[in-house]
This record gives C-alpha cells, structure tokens and sequence, in this order.
C-alpha cells in the first residue's frame, strides 16, 4: 500500500503521498467481503468531505488513555461533570 518507503515516522509513513489509495480501498474491500462472507451485495464506500472513499490507515502504535472516565469538579461552590468521549473502551472498571 506504500507509493515510496518505509519510514519509522508514522506521520511520514502514513502522509497521503505515501499510500497508494487505489491498493488500499482494494484491501478495504477483500477485508470487508472476507469478514461477511461476501454477504454485502452494495460494498460502496461512504464519501468523506471531500467527496472520496472514506477509506484511511491509522497509527495505533500510540495509544493514550485517560485515568477516569469521568470525574466531577467542583468550582465556586457549584459542581461540573466532566466525561470523555471516545472511540473505543480501553477496560471496563467501576469504583465504589
């Protein structure tokens, strides 16, 4: 899926000059027929804003998670809820 070379840089190896996007929406589909058994009879991509395949690669060679999920603070005698939002749940936990 590289156009140049391997780069030990992510931000380098991952630059949209140094991905062949044609091999990796290829890639995207064979992965998507594979895990459904062929069973998508439209596999279109969604278009991103601008209007191509939403198709990416991501880096998760570094990954940062939070402590809490979330906490409360409290300033001026009133209290705030403070929550992330994310893409994935790294561990379940509950505090009592």
């Amino acid at each position: 899926m590289y156009k140049t070379q391997d780069d030990e840089d992510p931000q380098r190896l991952l630059a949209k000059d140094n991905v062949d996007q044609l091999a990796l929406l290829t890639y995207a589909r064979e992965a998507a027929n594979i895990a459904t058994r062929n069973q998508l009879s439209n596999l279109e991509f969604a278009h991103n804003h601008y209007a191509q395949p939403d198709v990416a690669m991501f880096d998760f060679t570094s990954m940062y998670a939070a402590e809490n999920a979330c906490r409360v603070i409290e300033r001026h005698g009133h209290r705030l809820l403070v929550a992330l939002v994310g893409d994935t749940l790294l561990e379940v936990g509950c505090v009592l």
